[in-house]
């Protein structure tokens, strides 16, 4: 096996979810459009909507021997595995990290794959047969931040 590919649909799995939310955010556009003006009720029903919008499209994922992608709306993510030093299993996938400790900049420069049952245990175990020096932490064994080395 060289490879792994799947896809997540985000508003699939969650259509209340999903349907709620688009409903707010066009009760609060619709505010601002009538109570102070059609621009900013335009600017901020966009501006609303495009901040969920990864929720309401298709992400495609794949794990290979040169790394990982992540492709949603035409832009592709990808990371090498030299630039990846450790990799969480978190409750919804797995989250690969460019940082060799826990900071708080993880959240902007890491990349989480959504992926859950088989599939989740197929890409850990994938991810352990390349035999590189990765290190997979289960988030339920880390608790707060961790100094970086000094």
């Amino acid at each position: 096996m060289d490879l792994i590919e799947w896809s997540d649909f985000p508003f699939k799995d969650k259509p209340l979810k999903g349907t709620l939310s688009l409903i707010f955010i066009i009760f609060i556009s619709l505010v601002v459009f009538f109570f102070w003006s059609k621009f900013l009720g335009i600017v901020s029903f966009l501006v609303l909507f495009l901040s969920v919008i990864p929720f309401y499209t298709v992400t495609h994922y794949r794990i290979d021997r040169d790394g990982i992608a992540v492709k949603n709306m035409g832009m592709v993510r990808k990371k090498k595995w030299e630039e990846i030093k450790r990799v969480y299993v978190v409750k919804n996938g797995l989250f690969f990290s460019p940082f060799e400790y826990e900071t708080r900049l993880e959240h902007y420069r890491g990349i989480l794959m959504r992926v859950y049952g088989d599939k989740k245990k197929q890409a850990i175990d994938f991810i352990k047969s390349l035999g590189l020096k990765l290190e997979i932490v289960d988030s339920s064994q880390s608790r707060g931040f961790k100094k970086s080395p000094d």
